[in-house]
């Protein structure tokens, strides 16, 4: 996972990723990561691929 964060940064030269990766939690069905860079604080979310699979879902 942890891979396609840096990966997902560098695409969006977000800026350079400053200390852990760290998970928020709270989600029933997708996975949330509080990201520092250089330029400031993100969160990135993980889309749970069988939940986007279901119908209707966008």
């Amino acid at each position: 996972m942890k891979e396609r964060i840096f990966k997902l940064i560098g695409s969006y030269n977000l800026g350079d990723i400053k200390g852990d990766i760290l998970p928020v939690s709270g989600g029933l069905m997708h996975k949330m990561f509080k990201v520092q860079t250089s330029t400031g604080i993100y969160a990135v979310k993980y889309l749970n691929p069988e939940i986007m699979k279901r119908p209707g879902v966008m």
